[in-house]
């Protein structure tokens, strides 16, 4: 599973929908196994692989003022 933690804006007017997410990468433990960054269009993509392969999201974040993760859909 992948839990988002940070969203990083890219500072230009042009490219004001594209950003980079931080991630931590969690094994079936719960433990964390990895951190890593991937861009807007990385993530779309790993989304749609992950829907192709397992039917279901991997991908998890905190909206914002909630207490529990919600899927990335």
């Amino acid at each position: 599973m992948y839990m988002a933690i940070a969203v990083e804006l890219v500072p230009t007017r042009e490219k004001r929908d594209d950003y980079k997410v931080w991630y931590l990468e969690i094994d079936t433990q719960g433990r964390v196994v990895g951190i890593g960054v991937k861009s807007k269009k990385e993530l779309i993509a790993s989304l749609f692989e992950n829907y192709r392969q397992t039917g279901t999201s991997s991908w998890r974040a905190f909206k914002k003022g909630e207490e529990h993760s919600s899927p990335i859909e």
